[in-house]
């Protein structure tokens, strides 16, 4: 009986292995090629501008980031280490940026500037962090990627939170004209919800969260790569 159980749970390890590998490596191919055709797009950027970039990266763009829904579910089940509130956060405020405030915000939301550094940081950050936590499955992570890791967001998440402050911002006046998404008493729910106010505390949570994650971010770098800095100097 004892060897069964073994066997299964050896099993059921190497079936969570191969499953959150062929994620990972999904996910790693996918922001590559929204990568590419973000690239594609700047590069012409004085023939067209910025207003065709949202709409050349939007479909892989949703589903990359949509597919981000399964790491509550990895979480939740124990396959990765991360926390379920945390991952669960994480994901609820990307897809908010992505569905709520651009999906929604049509295109003077789409072809707002602030898409740019926001899709750009999103882009390059899953890029490494996928590619990390593969090759960390295969116990064969270069130095060179973990540093990445740990390093690039230095820069990385304060452009993206700009990005994304503009166009929350950019949708509050269309959000307050035009009432979009919000609810008006009296109905038959007997409830109220204003989008305008809902995007107001989004913003606004920024202030207290951002200094706490980027805080704590550094921290992990010291741990997982600052012993290492000092051995090569």
């Amino acid at each position: 009986r004892g060897l069964l159980v073994t066997c299964v749970s050896t099993s059921m390890g190497s079936l969570s292995i191969a499953y959150l590998l062929t994620y990972n490596g999904f996910l790693v191919l996918g922001w590559s090629y929204i990568l590419w055709l973000a690239a594609l797009n700047l590069a012409d950027y004085k023939q067209h501008g910025i207003g065709t970039f949202y709409r050349d990266i939007e479909n892989p763009l949703k589903v990359s980031q949509t597919l981000a829904c399964l790491e509550i579910l990895h979480a939740a089940l124990g396959l990765v280490r991360s926390g379920v509130f945390i991952t669960l956060f994480q994901v609820f405020s990307r897809l908010m940026l992505l569905w709520i405030v651009t999906h929604t915000g049509g295109p003077a939301i789409q072809q707002h500037y602030g898409v740019v550094p926001m899709v750009l940081a999103w882009t390059i950050t899953e890029i490494i962090r996928y590619s990390f936590y593969g090759l960390t499955l295969c116990n064969k992570l270069p130095y060179i990627l973990k540093w990445c890791r740990y390093t690039f967001f230095i820069v990385l998440y304060p452009v993206g939170v700009a990005g994304e402050l503009l166009l929350i911002f950019a949708l509050m006046p269309i959000a307050k004209t035009t009432g979009m998404m919000s609810l008006r008493l009296p109905n038959s729910l007997n409830f109220a919800f204003d989008f305008y106010w809902f995007l107001w505390i989004s913003a606004i949570l920024y202030i207290p969260i951002f200094p706490q994650l980027y805080c704590h971010m550094l921290k992990q770098r010291s741990k997982a790569i600052g012993g290492q800095n000092k051995k090569l100097e």
